[in-house]
């Protein structure tokens, strides 16, 4: 956000004469901080006062926010009710495209309907059809989860088990649930949560050395090496992401290497920052959680302010997603140029009441949030920006592999795209992916062929069954067999899958099961 501003405030051509700033407030992930910043917001002061504005100064002129869905979506029905811009750049849930409920939400990115068909679609691409998918413990994760499974069923596949993880699962939650994972034999798991809730999943999957997994995150995870112990970041490795489309923001990481606390003293999340990467304290700060760890019983050095972040290796910024982060600056962009559209407005020309005009001095929300959901401009990077009627943008995603040259570090490598306006098939430079050792491609799409399927025994846990040619022939030809919506042969290994997926009994001539 600092750095579009910037730019904004630099550029001749937009806003002249007008300088924009921010105001950042962190939610800590909780919807109630989250809700008391806003009535914060539209009281104007500390203390909310909801229904009243109790500062002389202009109003914003509206809200950049949240990342997670869950927390948008409570902030989106306040301020929905004043018409109070809202534009989201990580949240996709498919229901906050209902103007009803959310009339002024809109986001930067594709909401999930687009998401759940790139995802099936990759699926289907590599031959994925025996899957795992897991999602957060909450309303959004689950109905996430459903709308995904739905999906990748309608495309051929079979999402052979679902479960729900949290951070406040206890670690012998989390344990029963890899050995379950274990059970079931799914060479995928989808993990369909942020980061925060999949730690300790992730983490127990590395403890308990289960490798020969292929996962793969949808949006909602982002991909933060420095938040898992860095014997877990081996996990990551050969994994499959996808994330809303970014291009290039010229300039942006000249803007980082500047940062600096004398350049912003009110900021304190820069001086956390600092005390991370050049492990040192900075005096009166002990309010603040302590970024460096005196567990060794070492106290750190003061930070001195004559470190610079020019010194540091690039990759600790970790550049190689900046997905959210361009999302967030054409956030910005998109007020800024409504912004500009008020102010230019000529009187008697204008599209309100009486063909009236705003106030660039006196904003009013709803006629922000006029000009806001109208936009339809170019970055300098080329990309159009526009949002459709229920507050959607047209988007696209990019598909990324997480690959480990050395152990330590994690580098997202852009491997493919889905463009649904170029197509409706995934696009994948299979070369360009790096699996996890031990498991080459081949041999995963060995697996992933069918050598290995599931039965399901008389208590309804399931049980791997191993079939051969002969035994496929030996199955029974009846229709009890089939599904009425799908035409296959019975005899085909497909058949089989089908049966299983759909919970139909299948008889099994074989005894090896294991």
């Amino acid at each position: 956000m600092e750095f579009a501003i910037e730019e904004i405030n630099s550029n001749p051509d937009l806003l002249p004469n007008i300088t924009l700033g921010l105001w950042i407030l962190d939610t800590c992930m909780s919807q109630t901080r989250a809700l008391r910043g806003v009535l914060d917001l539209l009281s104007g002061m500390q203390r909310a006062v909801p229904g009243y504005y109790c500062q002389p100064r202009s109003m914003p002129a509206g809200v950049i926010g949240e990342l997670e869905s869950s927390i948008s979506g409570p902030m989106a029905r306040i301020l929905g009710r004043y018409h109070f811009p809202q534009i989201s750049y990580g949240s996709s849930l498919a229901t906050l495209s209902d103007k009803l409920q959310y009339p002024s939400f809109m986001r930067t990115v594709p909401a999930n309907s687009l998401q759940i068909t790139a995802l099936a679609r990759l699926m289907k691409h590599f031959g994925w059809t025996w899957i795992a998918v897991l999602t957060s413990d909450d309303e959004v994760g689950v109905q996430g989860g459903q709308d995904l499974k739905r999906g990748i069923e309608y495309n051929g596949g079979c999402v052979a088990f679902m479960d729900k993880i949290h951070l406040s699962y206890s670690p012998e939650k989390i344990l029963s649930l890899v050995e379950t994972l274990q059970d079931y034999n799914v060479k995928v798991i989808i993990i369909h949560s942020s980061e925060v809730h999949t730690k300790m999943f992730l983490e127990t999957l590395a403890s308990q050395n289960v490798t020969d997994k292929v996962l793969v995150f949808t949006e909602s995870f982002t991909l933060t090496p420095g938040l898992f112990r860095k014997e877990a970041w081996r996990i990551f490795n050969g994994s499959i992401a996808l994330s809303p489309r970014a291009m290039d923001m010229p300039g942006f990481e000249q803007h980082l290497h500047r940062l600096h606390p004398s350049r912003a003293p009110a900021d304190i999340f820069i001086k956390i920052f600092w005390e991370k990467v050049f492990k040192c304290k900075w005096q009166g700060l002990n309010d603040i959680e302590p970024a460096v760890s005196e567990g060794d019983g070492e106290r750190p050095e003061t930070c001195s302010g004559n470190e610079t972040l020019g010194s540091l290796d690039t990759t600790f910024f970790e550049m190689s997603d900046l997905s959210f982060t361009y999302h967030t600056y054409l956030a910005v962009y998109a007020f800024a140029n409504a912004l500009h559209s008020l102010k230019s407005c000529t009187i008697g020309q204008g599209p309100f009441s009486n063909r009236s005009c705003g106030n660039i001095n006196d904003l009013r929300p709803w006629q922000v949030f006029h000009y806001v959901k109208n936009s339809n401009f170019q970055m300098r990077n080329g990309n159009n920006i526009s949002f459709e009627a229920n507050g959607d943008a047209p988007g696209a995603y990019d598909i990324r592999n997480a690959q480990m040259h050395t152990p330590d570090e994690v580098q997202l490598v852009k491997v493919g795209y889905f463009d649904p306006g170029q197509g409706e098939e995934v696009h994948v430079n299979m070369s360009t992916i790096l699996w996890s050792k031990g498991s080459q491609q081949e041999e995963k799409e060995a697996i992933f062929r069918g050598e290995h399927i599931r039965g399901v025994n008389g208590s309804g846990r399931g049980h791997i069954i191993k079939v051969n040619r002969e035994e496929v022939d030996d199955l029974p030809k009846s229709s009890a067999y089939k599904r009425p919506d799908i035409s296959y042969e019975a005899n085909s290994k497909e058949s089989i899958e089908e049966n299983i997926c759909s919970n139909v009994a299948v008889k099994y001539k074989t005894s090896n099961s294991i």
